[in-house]
């Protein structure tokens, strides 16, 4: 699923005369932007990825539950092709030499804690494949929605890619 949203991604970018763009997300879109990236590095700019899902083997352990809680709706609940998608989906193996083409892209991981599937561990996961990464993290949701709008701000000028 999140190599299909990321071509859509960089398609809708290409349909808005994008040819270079900040790949931002929340949640699946913070698996789909590093993903589009993966795709097409050349085309991203940066990336801001808030609240990053489960990931690798995290994210494995708990496949078998997603699909379960997609079945469990039946086959006519308008989200079960989703949920099974995203429980299919996985970014590539943190060994994957793949990554190495995202060295040079500045990238944000913005993660709270009181969330079991966007755990802050997924953002240390990702800043360990992306060492240059700023992780910022806060103690729950409504610590993040009081520090994170102006904090992501400071960091996009500080990184020269929006105005002062």
């Amino acid at each position: 699923m999140w190599p299909s949203l990321a071509k859509d991604m960089l398609a809708v970018a290409s349909a808005h005369g994008l040819v270079r763009f900040i790949a931002a997300g929340n949640s699946r879109g913070a698996a789909t932007a590093p993903t589009a990236a993966l795709q097409q590095p050349h085309r991203i700019l940066a990336l801001v990825l808030y609240r990053p899902p489960l990931l690798w083997a995290d994210r494995a352990a708990r496949r078998d539950a997603l699909f379960t809680s997609a079945d469990a709706h039946g086959p006519d609940w308008p989200y079960r092709d989703l949920l099974r998608g995203s429980a299919a989906s996985n970014l590539p193996p943190a060994s994957d030499a793949a990554w190495q083409r995202l060295q040079s892209i500045p990238t944000l991981l913005l993660c709270h804690g009181d969330d079991a599937v966007h755990p802050i561990a997924s953002g240390v996961a990702l800043q360990q494949v992306l060492p240059h990464a700023t992780l910022l993290t806060a103690d729950d949701l409504a610590a993040a929605e009081a520090t994170f709008p102006d904090k992501a701000a400071e960091w996009l000028v500080a990184n020269k890619l929006i105005p002062s």
